[in-house]
């Protein structure tokens, strides 16, 4: 089936088919966020991995088991965030980004990969801008064509009947 022909669902993730990247992120987000809005937010901020602080001042990445209830939460948010954009993407897309333990650097690895960079993006932006303003000028310089030639048919019209002649 159509992948824009789908309905939306609250247990299946959209499917991002590789040229549908702009109906994908917009169905991925409301299909996160019905998730759990905290899941989202992983998604923009962020999560990494609970560390702890040893007396000389050196980090180590915690075990799972001595995670705090809060530290767990946002794993578990992590999970839900990671799992959904996981289970939305093709084999194309998943080799991208399968080595991302963290959600938000999956969703910016697949933002890259369709969109660019920001500077990608602007000159993309600017490019469409160029466009619509070239083909505005193609449509003065026709418009004023045709005005141009309506006047010289005017013209010839007043110049061979007289001026108090109406044309055709």
């Amino acid at each position: 089936m159509n992948a824009h022909m789908e309905g939306g669902s609250t247990t299946r993730p959209p499917l991002l088919t590789g040229t549908n990247y702009s109906y994908w992120k917009t169905k991925m987000k409301m299909f996160i966020k019905s998730m759990d809005e905290d899941a989202w937010r992983t998604v923009l901020t962020g999560w990494k991995r609970p560390v702890a602080t040893d007396e000389k001042g050196i980090q180590t990445e915690k075990h799972e088991k001595d995670w705090s209830k809060t530290e767990q939460i946002a794993a578990n948010m992590n999970s839900k965030a990671l799992n959904a954009i996981f289970n939305g993407i093709d084999i194309n897309q998943f080799k991208i980004i399968s080595a991302c333990e963290c959600a938000k650097e999956a969703w910016e690895k697949l933002q890259t990969a369709y969109e660019g960079n920001t500077s990608v993006r602007l000159s993309k932006l600017q490019m469409l801008a160029t466009r619509k303003f070239t083909r505005h000028e193609r449509w003065m310089k026709e418009y004023n064509e045709r005005f141009t030639m309506s006047s010289k048919i005017k013209e010839k019209h007043y110049s061979k009947h007289g001026r108090d002649s109406r044309p055709f």
